[in-house]
């Protein structure tokens, strides 16, 4: 377990908007509403551009990883994986892929 994972244990997790952090050297992971779905529940419209251009800044200085299906021509995938999406709740099941998407562009993360 997790619990047992002497990283894991020391390691600062947050969960805040993108919008109010300005991280520096820091490896994250972002897991924003898919582009074209149902979104998540939090009272406005997600600006999907507004999102891709803070990414862009923060691979300037970090190591950066967004879950999507699709990214900018700008961001690399670096792995995929199909699962089964089965969100409608009437049973039935369609396989989509989840990409893990990096920045193409000059970053040089500092340690």
């Amino acid at each position: 377990t997790l619990k047992k994972n002497n990283t894991f244990m020391n390691t600062k997790l947050y969960q805040r908007s993108y919008t109010k952090i300005k991280p520096k050297g820091s490896l994250i992971y972002c897991d924003p509403p898919y582009k074209g779905t149902t979104g998540y529940n939090c009272g406005k419209e997600f600006n999907h551009k507004e999102f891709w251009d803070i990414m862009r800044k923060w691979s300037k200085t970090n190591i950066v990883y967004i879950s999507e299906y699709k990214a900018p021509r700008d961001f690399k995938c670096v792995i995929k994986r199909d699962k089964y999406n089965s969100l409608n709740g009437k049973g039935s099941q369609k396989t989509v892929t989840e990409k893990l998407y990096m920045w193409k562009g000059k970053h040089i993360p500092k340690n």
